[in-house]
C-alpha cells in the first residue's frame, strides 16, 4: 500500500506503474510464505510474531501473526492458514487470498472471525462457512470520525484490540477511546474516553475520562468492561457507565522507587495497591477471574531483569496473586523466560499465551506450559533476490518512504531490509556487521551498524526512524535514506528511564516495542517501565 492507499508493489523485475493497478488490487511482494508447517502438526510449525489467539466454541485455536491468521484444529492439532498471505484487498474474496496485517482477533457465537487489520485500520469479518472476508468497519484514513453513523463509514484513530460483549456488540479499543458497534444496526458510538491520552476521570462517567494509552480490553459475564493502560493501571467501566481503577497504583518506575517494585509481593494483596508495569494484555474467565500480563522486576545475580509475567485478579475480592509457570519439554531456563502476551482461555481451564515465536497452552491447575505452535526457527534469505522467492526473517514492523519503497524490521537477524518499489529486489540497508567489537556504527554507513530493530517509521524528510532494542535498553536511531548515514537521536544505552527534560541522547530508555510520529515529526513511545515519552 502506498501512502495514498493504492497498491503499487512489483510482480516482476519491472513493476507495474501505479496507473495500471486496479482499485483494491495488490501484488505479492515478499516470500509468499514467511512461516512453515501448514498441513502438519502445529507444534512442528514456525510462527511469525504471534500477536493474539482466540478459541472458538469447538475448541479450535486461531492465531493472529504477521500477515496471516492460522487455525489449529482441536481434534487433529493440524495447523492451516485461513487468512492472509494472498494478494487481494478486495471484499468478498476468500480470506486466504487476502492481504492483511492482523493485530487482534475475536470470534462470535456463530464462529465467524473478526479481525483488526493494521494495514487498512479497519475491522474485517471472515465467514465461518464460506471463508469469505468483508470489511464491516473503518475507511482507512487513520483518523477518528463517523460516530453515531454506520461503522463502515467510521474512521479509527488507531486500532488496538477488540472483543464481543455479552449482547454480541463488538467493542473496539483505540488508545484513548472505546467504541461499540451495535449488533443489530451496525451503528458505531463512543462509549468511553474523551480522546485524550492522559489518565483522568476516575470514579466519573467513562465518556469524560482520559485513558493513559489503552493497551487491551475484555468484558466479564455481567457486561463490565476492563482495559489495561500504559499508565500502569487496569480500569473497569461498569454497566452504569462509571469508570474506576481496579488494579495498579499508577506509579511510574524510577531509580528512586525501583527497590519497592522489586520487593513487592502480589500474593493475596489488593490489586489496586500493587505496582503494575505496562500491563499489556488482559483476559477474563467465565467465573470472573482476570488474568494480566505485565513486567515484573526480578533480581538475579545482582542484575535486575525485566520479565513478562502473568498474574490473576479475583474480581469479586479484588485480590491478586502470581501465576506459576513450569515449562514442559523446552530448553529456555525459567529465569530467562518472558511472557509477551496472554490472549484467551478455552473451556477446559487452559490459558494461551505467547513468548517469542511460540504459542503455549498453560494448564492453570498444574501450572505446566506446553508449546503447541511455533518454534525458535527463523527463516532468512540473502540480499539481491526477488522478494517473491525470499523468506524475511522475523519481520515485526514495516514502513514506506515517499517513493513507496518498503522497509522491513527483522529483529531476529538485526537488520532493516528494503524492497525496491521499481525492481522488486530485497536489500539490507541497516545492520549486519556481526564482527563489530567497538561501537555501534553511529556516524557511519547504516549497513555497517549494529542494530536490533523492533519498530519503524519514516518522517516527512524521508529519514528512517528505528526503535533499536539491544542489551535490555532502547535507543532511537535515524537513517538519512539519501546518504545512508545512521545516528542516534535518543537513548544512552541504559535500560532504565531517566533524563526527563534533558537532551534526548543523554536520557535512559527502558525497553519498548513501538513508536509513532505526529504531523510535526515528534516521536512518541511507551517504555516497559510504563512511561509515555
Amino acid at each position: 500500500l502506498t501512502r495514498g492507499g493504492l497498491a503499487q508493489l512489483p510482480l516482476d523485475v519491472v513493476a507495474k506503474p501505479a496507473s495500471l493497478l486496479g482499485v483494491g488490487e495488490i501484488t505479492t511482494i515478499a516470500g509468499g510464505r514467511v512461516f512453515t508447517g501448514d498441513g502438519g502438526r502445529s507444534e512442528q510449525s514456525s510462527l511469525k510474531f504471534p500477536r493474539k489467539t482466540v478459541v472458538d466454541s469447538n475448541g479450535n485455536l486461531f492465531i493472529a501473526e504477521a500477515f496471516t491468521i492460522r487455525r489449529v484444529d482441536a481434534q487433529t492439532s493440524i495447523i492451516t492458514t485461513i487468512a492472509g498471505s494472498g494478494n487481494s484487498l478486495k471484499d468478498g474474496v476468500l480470506a486466504n487470498t487476502a492481504t492483511i496485517f492482523p493485530i487482534s482477533i475475536a470470534v462470535d457465537k456463530s464462529g465467524n472471525l473478526f479481525v483488526l487489520d493494521n494495514l487498512t485500520q479497519s475491522v474485517k469479518r471472515i465467514d465461518s462457512l464460506t471463508n469469505l472476508i468483508t470489511t464491516i468497519a473503518g475507511k482507512e484514513d487513520r483518523k477518528f470520525g463517523g460516530d453515531n453513523g454506520l461503522a463502515l463509514q467510521a474512521g479509527f484513530d488507531r486500532v488496538i484490540d477488540l472483543v464481543f460483549d455479552p449482547n454480541g456488540n463488538l467493542l473496539i479499543l483505540e488508545p484513548s477511546r472505546i467504541r461499540r458497534i451495535d449488533s443489530l444496526t451496525n451503528v458505531i458510538t463512543t462509549i468511553a474516553g474523551n480522546g485524550i491520552t492522559t489518565f483522568s476521570g476516575d470514579n466519573g462517567p467513562a465518556k469524560d475520562a482520559g485513558f493513559g494509552l489503552a493497551t487491551s480490553i475484555d468484558v466479564d459475564t455481567h457486561g463490565n468492561i476492563y482495559t489495561g493502560e500504559a499508565s500502569n493501571r487496569i480500569r473497569r467501566i461498569g454497566i452504569d457507565g462509571i469508570i474506576t481503577t481496579i488494579a495498579g497504583t499508577g506509579k511510574r518506575l524510577t531509580s528512586k522507587n525501583r527497590e519497592s517494585f522489586i520487593k513487592q509481593s502480589r500474593e493475596g494483596k489488593l490489586a489496586r495497591k500493587v505496582h503494575l508495569v505496562s500491563p499489556s494484555s488482559i483476559t477474563i474467565t467465565s467465573d470472573n477471574i482476570l488474568f494480566v500480563t505485565d513486567v515484573n522486576l526480578v533480581e538475579q545475580s545482582r542484575e535486575v531483569r525485566f520479565l513478562g509475567t502473568i498474574s490473576q485478579i479475583d474480581l469479586k475480592t479484588g485480590r491478586m496473586r502470581a501465576v506459576g509457570i513450569k515449562l514442559l519439554n523446552f530448553e529456555i531456563p525459567l529465569s530467562d523466560f518472558s511472557v509477551f502476551g496472554i490472549s484467551t482461555l478455552d473451556g477446559l481451564g487452559n490459558l494461551f499465551f505467547s513468548s517469542s515465536n511460540i504459542v503455549y497452552r498453560l494448564n492453570l491447575g498444574t501450572g505446566i506450559a506446553t508449546p503447541i505452535a511455533g518454534s525458535t526457527r527463523i527463516n532468512f534469505s540473502e540480499d539481491g533476490t526477488l522478494v517473491q522467492t525470499t523468506t524475511l526473517g522475523n519481520t515485526v514492523d514495516i514502513a514506506f518512504d515517499s517513493n513507496n519503497n518498503l522497509y522491513l524490521a527483522d529483529s531476529a537477524n538485526g537488520l532493516v531490509r528494503k524492497i525496491d518499489s521499481i525492481t522488486g529486489k530485497l536489500t539490507s540497508v541497516v545492520g549486519g556487521d556481526t564482527d563489530r567489537t567497538i561501537g555501534d556504527g553511529d556516524g557511519g554507513p547504516a549497513i555497517n551498524a549494529i542494530c536490533k530493530p523492533f519498530a519503524l517509521e519514516v518522517d516527512s524528510a524521508d529519514n528512517l526512524i528505528i526503535l533499536d532494542n539491544r542489551h535490555f535498553a532502547t535507543r532511537l536511531r535515524k537513517v538519512n535514506l539519501k546518504t545512508g548515514i545512521i545516528t542516534s537521536v535518543a537513548g544512552n544505552g541504559e535500560g532504565k528511564d531517566s533524563g526527563d527534560n534533558g537532551l534526548a541522547t543523554e536520557a535512559g530508555i527502558s525497553l519498548n516495542f513501538d513508536l509513532v510520529l505526529d504531523s510535526q515529526d515528534n516521536i512518541f513511545f511507551i517504555t516497559k517501565e510504563g512511561n509515555l515519552r
